[in-house]
Parts: C-alpha cells; sequence; structure tokens
C-alpha cells in the first residue's frame, strides 16, 4: 500500500503543469544592412508572434551603444498576435558594424538579443 501512494505522488509531481507564460516566436533575429551610406540612418524591423498562453509584456529593451535607438510594443500582445521591435542605426562611422539589441520580457527564459549588422562606406 505505501508502494502504490509513492508511485502516486511521485506521478502528480511529475504531471504536474508548468506555469502558463508567454512566448516569442520571432520572424527573424538577424538583420543584415548590407552596405550603408555615411550619415545615413537606417531601420530593421524584428516582428514576432506571442505562441504563449498569456499576454506577452516587454518591460525594458536596451541596445548596445549610443548609435543605436529602438522603439516596440507598448501594450501587451495577446497569444496569438504580433508585435514588433524597431532599430535604427545612425551609420555615423565607416566600416564594418555588428550591433545589439536585447529584449527583456515575461516569457520565462533569457532575454532576446537581436542583431543589426552591414558596413558603412
Amino acid at each position: 500500500m505505501l508502494i502504490f501512494f509513492v508511485c502516486t505522488i511521485i506521478g502528480f509531481t511529475s504531471q504536474a503543469e508548468a506555469p502558463a507564460s508567454a512566448k516569442f516566436v520571432w520572424e527573424k533575429t538577424t538583420h543584415d544592412f548590407g552596405r550603408l551610406e555615411l550619415n545615413q540612418p537606417a531601420s530593421a524591423v524584428f516582428t514576432f508572434i506571442n505562441e504563449g498562453e498569456v499576454p506577452l509584456i516587454i518591460s525594458q529593451v536596451k541596445v548596445g551603444c549610443g548609435c543605436t535607438v529602438a522603439s516596440y510594443t507598448q501594450e501587451a500582445i495577446a497569444p496569438g498576435a504580433t508585435g514588433r521591435v524597431e532599430a535604427t542605426y545612425n551609420a555615423a562611422k565607416a566600416g564594418a558594424f555588428h550591433k545589439t539589441v536585447t529584449v527583456y520580457a515575461n516569457t520565462g527564459s533569457e532575454p532576446i538579443q537581436l542583431s543589426l549588422v552591414g558596413t558603412v562606406e
């Protein structure tokens, strides 16, 4: 009888439901601008779908340097709905670049890092 009770408890523990969460599914996480003209800002839009079970809320977006600015969907993104992060690179320095935009949200996982790459001529 004790063995049945222990096995039953273990069975319920392993079948416990995980808490509902939001989930990013990105169209892309890297944007390659290719060649950009010096001093001509360029923007990239990163779109995603919330494939989670609860509304997705972006709490913060951090850019890797002062040469990049970002905006993002401010309201909660319902399950199945889309959101976006837009990043603009100012292209003020010639040469190859790799810039990052880090997105923090209630997904229960590590922040997402988006990348901007290209060459300014």
